[in-house]
C-alpha cells in the first residue's frame, strides 16, 4: 500500500537524521486524502472491534481520513521517540478543498466539497504548526495565510535571509507564530489555471480576496462576493445593487489583481545576470537567471507532454575551432553521462543540437574539445 510505504520511508528518514544529529527538511506529501475511489475496500480495522462501512463514497472518504490521521500520528510519535520534538517544526496543511462529490458536516450543517471551484470550500484548508516552546499550544491565528508564505517563513525560522533579487510573493508569518496580534497580510490570491485554456472541463478561474470580499475572474466574467459571514455563505454582489463601500472593495481587489499580473509581466523582462536572456526565458529553459554562465538552453521540445517521438533542441554559444557534444543522464548521481548529440563545429555563433527526451526526468550538459 503506497501511503504506508511513504510513511515508513518518512519515519525511517527522521530516525536516521536524528541518530546522526543532522538537521533536516522533510516534505511528506501524503497520497491520502485525494478522492473517494469507486467500489469497496477491504477494511483492516485500526481499532479492535471496528466494523467496515465501505458502502458509500462518504464512507470510503472517511476511511481514508482515519488512515491518514494514523499515519500522521505515527510520524509525530517517531519525532517524539527520536528525542527531537522540541527543536522540530511540524507543519500540516491541506492542499485544496474536499472533492465535490463528498458532503461533510460543519457546525451541524452539510458542506459540499469545492475542489477545483472558486468557492471557499475549494481553497480554504487547514494549516497547523507545532513548534514546542515557540507556538503556544491550542492557539489560533485568525488572519489569512497563503501557501507562498511558507517559503519566507521557513527561511526566517532558520535565520536565513529572504532573497531580494526578485519579487517574493509570500510574507513570513513567523511573528504571528510567536504571538504577534497584527495580521501579516491583507489579501490572498488563488486560482485554477491548470490545463489547456480551450478545455471547458478545466474550469479555469482566479480570485483575490480579503476577509470580507472576494473578486472572482472567470474569463471575461467578474463576480464580487460578500464572504464575511462564513465560508458557507458567499453572497453575490451585483454591480447594480452594490453599495459605495462594496464598489470601493471591488475596485481595490481588481487593482490588486492587476498589480499581481503587472508584476508577473514586468519580471519576465528582467535580466538579473545581464547575459541577454531574460529571467523568465532562463527559468523556462532550465538555466540559472542569476548566473551568466548558464548558456545551455532548451529552446524546443518535440511534443510538449513528452509522449511518442520525444526530442528536445538545445541552443548554446560556440567558439571557432572547437567541437561540441551534448551529453545526457537520467540522474545527477552516479555518473552515467553519454553522448546523445553532436559533434558540431563551433563558428563563433549560437549552435543547436537535437537530443532525445525519452524520460520524464533527464539532465543535459555540454562538452567541448579542440578540433
Amino acid at each position: 500500500f503506497v501511503p504506508y510505504q511513504f510513511n515508513q520511508w518518512a519515519c525511517d528518514f527522521v530516525q536516521r537524521q536524528a541518530a546522526a544529529s543532522r538537521p533536516f527538511f522533510l516534505q511528506y506529501s501524503l497520497g491520502l486524502v485525494h478522492w473517494a475511489p469507486g467500489g469497496g475496500l477491504t477494511d483492516t480495522p485500526l481499532n479492535p472491534g471496528a466494523t467496515a462501512q465501505n458502502t458509500s463514497q462518504a464512507d470510503l472518504y472517511r476511511a481514508m481520513m482515519t488512515y491518514m490521521d494514523q499515519m500522521v500520528g505515527k510520524l509525530l510519535n517517531t519525532i517524539e521517540e527520536a528525542g527531537i520534538a522540541k527543536n522540530t517544526v511540524v507543519v500540516f496543511a491541506g492542499d485544496n478543498g474536499t472533492w465535490n462529490q463528498i458532503t461533510s458536516t460543519w457546525n451541524g450543517r452539510p458542506v459540499q466539497g469545492g475542489k477545483l471551484t472558486s468557492k471557499d470550500t475549494g481553497s480554504w484548508v487547514p494549516l497547523y504548526v507545532r513548534w514546542p516552546g515557540v507556538v503556544k499550544e491550542g492557539s489560533t491565528y485568525e488572519g489569512m495565510t497563503d501557501f507562498s508564505d511558507l517559503f519566507p517563513t521557513f527561511l526566517t525560522m532558520a535565520g536565513a535571509v529572504v532573497p531580494n533579487y526578485r519579487v517574493i510573493d509570500g510574507i513570513s508569518f513567523l511573528p504571528q507564530l510567536k504571538g504577534a496580534e497584527e495580521e501579516h497580510r491583507e489579501m490572498v490570491y488563488a486560482g485554477q489555471l491548470w490545463g489547456a485554456p480551450n478545455n471547458p472541463s478545466n474550469r479555469r478561474f482566479e480570485f483575490v480576496r480579503d476577509k470580507r470580499h472576494k473578486l472572482v475572474v472567470d474569463g471575461a466574467s467578474e463576480r464580487l462576493y460578500d464572504v464575511s459571514r462564513s465560508p458557507l455563505a458567499e453572497r453575490l454582489i451585483t454591480v447594480e445593487n452594490q453599495t459605495p463601500a462594496q464598489q470601493e472593495a471591488r475596485t481595490k481587489l481588481r487593482d490588486h489583481l492587476r498589480k499581481l499580473h503587472a508584476t508577473e509581466l514586468s519580471e519576465t523582462g528582467a535580466d538579473s545576470d545581464r547575459d541577454g536572456s531574460t529571467d523568465f526565458a532562463e527559468v523556462i529553459a532550465g538555466t540559472d537567471p542569476t548566473s551568466s554562465r548558464s548558456k545551455l538552453a532548451i529552446v524546443r521540445v518535440g511534443i510538449s507532454d513528452f509522449a511518442g517521438d520525444r526530442t528536445c533542441t538545445l541552443r548554446f554559444p560556440t567558439v571557432a575551432g572547437r567541437l561540441y557534444r551534448v551529453q545526457s543522464a537520467i540522474t545527477l548521481e552516479g555518473g552515467g553521462w553519454t553522448n546523445v548529440a553532436g559533434p558540431v563545429a563551433g563558428n563563433g555563433e549560437d549552435a543547436e543540437l537535437t537530443a532525445p527526451a525519452d524520460e520524464r526526468s533527464r539532465f543535459y550538459r555540454l562538452t567541448t574539445e579542440r578540433r
